[in-house]
């Protein structure tokens, strides 16, 4: 793709995710065959998980789609495969055939432990599934109509940040062809029976509470995003959004981190 193709394809990506629940939809959703999906000829789509094409893209360019990773055949350890791929310059093949499986295991494996994740600005939780394998976790934050202004009255560093925006910006970075974002799928969780019911981390349990007849708690993060203002609540019967991306074990010394980055009011 050249530039300019890039260009345009970002101008569209950022327009659907500005007025659609783009790339995925946590809600879940009747699984589409391939003939549908591709009728469709677009990105969103009602059903939890399938990837469309946009009208933008070669035909040959390699799209995942989730409706395939419904066979019984569908890999058990998805996540090993991906984690063999991993090097300097990318996280995956450009045609891993695993990521279905993978995407589909983030949303349903079955949880054994959810441990608090104090790193970094936002409110996150390492979840563990029953196999071993982990995955950072960030909840939602935010309704869906939400706005932020990003003006001087409401700076970009004191939004918080989307627990959409992980799974925009896996699928961007993959249709882009870059490869170098952890994949990230969207679920939505048992608070109670999946979530409290698999800690005993006092981080966790000791800032529960309840508001509007939901349960809610307070994250240990900074204090202008964790505090009774911005408390993190169940909804939809006990429900609560998550996104899960797959955590790679141990530490990569000595390659910082391009994306990371730090704001002074005065400088902006």
């Amino acid at each position: 793709m050249t530039k300019r193709e890039n260009l345009s394809l970002v101008r569209d990506l950022k327009s659907r995710l500005d007025t659609a629940d783009v790339l995925y939809d946590v809600r879940g959703g009747t699984e589409k065959n391939n003939s549908e999906i591709s009728q469709q000829n677009r990105i969103t789509s009602t059903t939890f998980g399938n990837h469309i094409r946009p009208k933008s893209l070669p035909d040959n360019f390699p799209i995942f789609n989730l409706s395939n990773s419904t066979k019984k055949t569908r890999m058990k350890e998805p996540f090993k495969p991906f984690l063999d791929e991993i090097s300097l310059d990318c996280m995956y093949s450009s045609s891993p055939s695993y990521m279905p499986d993978l995407l589909n295991y983030l949303s349903s494996a079955k949880i054994s432990n959810v441990e608090y994740f104090n790193v970094g600005t936002q409110v996150k939780f390492i979840v563990r599934f029953e196999d071993g394998n982990e995955a950072i976790a960030k909840p939602k934050r935010h309704p869906r109509d939400v706005y932020w202004a990003y003006d001087k009255n409401q700076p970009f560093w004191l939004d918080e940040e989307r627990h959409t925006s992980e799974i925009a910006a896996f699928h961007l970075d993959r249709i882009l062809n870059y490869r170098r974002v952890i994949p990230c799928a969207g679920r939505r969780v048992n608070f109670t029976a999946e979530v409290l019911n698999n800690t005993k981390d006092p981080a966790i349990l000791r800032n529960l509470t309840r508001k509007n007849g939901n349960n809610c708690f307070i994250g240990e993060c900074v204090p202008w995003f964790c505090n009774k203002d911005h408390m993190i609540c169940d909804e939809d019967g006990g429900f609560m959004e998550l996104v899960l991306c797959q955590k790679i074990p141990g530490d990569m010394p000595g390659v910082p981190n391009p994306w990371s980055q730090g704001s002074r009011e005065a400088k902006v």
